[in-house]
């Protein structure tokens, strides 16, 4: 019912339907993640980082939880923070490509100015964009963020192909 009703445009009634639910429940989980998928995906960034906090003390793999607040924390520029958040997700998800884009994208943002870093963390931030591309080659964000990567390393030669390939 929430889920329909904040997609038949009652996103207050099917928010408040969501966080009613107690931890004590075992839909406690599954209505956090759709309360704060809900947020990010209007750009509520800092209310998805307080919906998932409540969610700290469970730990249980397989759940997008760290996947958003490294979601969340990337998008108000708390690169160290979401780089973390993606880190911990990663070692109990590994598949989740999604966390490997955010930690890759946080990595050459912390490290923009140190280029010994950015070589240091070249593999991983590579990787990281590479494995997100393959399940999502449309999404021109991790292109540019691959130009970007080798224009601070300073390999000019792919950049434009790059480029190129985010705006289709």
């Amino acid at each position: 019912l929430s889920e329909h009703l904040l997609r038949s445009g009652y996103s207050q009634a099917g928010l408040s339907l969501l966080m009613s639910i107690t931890d004590d429940s075992g839909a406690y989980l599954k209505a956090r993640t759709i309360a704060a998928q809900h947020k990010i995906v209007n750009r509520q960034y800092s209310d998805a980082l307080e919906i998932l906090a409540s969610t700290e003390k469970i730990s249980e793999s397989g759940n997008l939880l760290k996947q958003l607040t490294a979601e969340s924390l990337y998008n108000l520029s708390r690169y160290a923070e979401a780089a973390e958040a993606a880190e911990q997700d990663l070692e109990k998800n590994p598949y989740h490509h999604r966390s490997g884009f955010f930690l890759s994208a946080s990595l050459l943002n912390i490290h923009r100015s140190n280029r010994a870093k950015i070589s240091e963390n070249e593999q991983k931030i590579r990787s990281g964009l590479n494995e997100y591309l393959k399940l999502n080659e449309r999404d021109g964000e991790p292109y540019l963020h691959l130009a970007d990567l080798d224009h601070l390393l300073g390999n000019d030669e792919n950049i434009y192909d790059l480029i190129c390939k985010a705006r289709t």
